[in-house]
């Protein structure tokens, strides 16, 4: 009975999403830029050097595109400055204790969905900041610079229908750090 229910649901909520939702989308083609930042390997310190360089990063990149008032404008801003960008990744990783080479570019590259509150930027592909920690074979971050979507530290990533799920089978909700990792944030 519970398989019926929940086909039912989830079909009321494919066909009737679209025409309550309330939010606003990004479509390919639009121009958006992106950051992202590949860690060297999954070792938890290599995270670690990760989230410490996405944190200075970011935080340089938002006071940098404060003014911007156009894409073009956000993207000639972040090329001429790929090398500060590089300097304050690097101490970010000697500050982790690690040793490894990075690289700062500018590229384009593939991104899935991903909501930033009532603002939804649709999958595809999209100009990014990209940022290589030794190998870049690990776990990576990402968000949007321009328009600035990931300047509000606010901004908390759920999946409705994973909440729905839950309520429905009585599991309880999972936090929003869960989906933040999941969603690459």
């Amino acid at each position: 009975m519970k398989k019926i229910i929940l086909f039912l649901a989830i079909l009321c909520f494919a066909v009737l999403n679209p025409a309550c939702s309330s939010n606003t989308t990004i479509e390919e083609g639009y121009e958006t830029l992106r950051i992202r930042v590949l860690s060297d390997s999954y070792d938890d310190i290599d995270q670690q050097v990760r989230a410490k360089v996405v944190s200075e990063v970011k935080s340089y990149a938002v006071r940098l595109l404060s003014g911007a008032s156009s894409y073009g404008e956000a993207l000639k801003k972040v090329n001429a400055n790929l090398d500060e960008i590089d300097r304050i990744t690097k101490r970010a990783i000697v500050s982790g204790g690690r040793t490894y080479a990075e690289k700062a570019e500018l590229k384009t590259e593939y991104f899935p969905t991903r909501a930033y509150g009532s603002v939804v930027v649709e999958s595809g592909y999209y100009q990014s900041l990209t940022i290589t920690l030794g190998r870049g074979g690990g776990d990576n971050w990402w968000c949007v610079l321009y328009p600035p979507l990931c300047a509000d530290e606010s901004v908390v990533y759920k999946s409705r229908v994973g909440e729905w799920l839950g309520d429905l089978f009585g599991r309880p909700r999972p936090s929003s750090d869960f989906f933040g990792g999941i969603i690459g944030g």
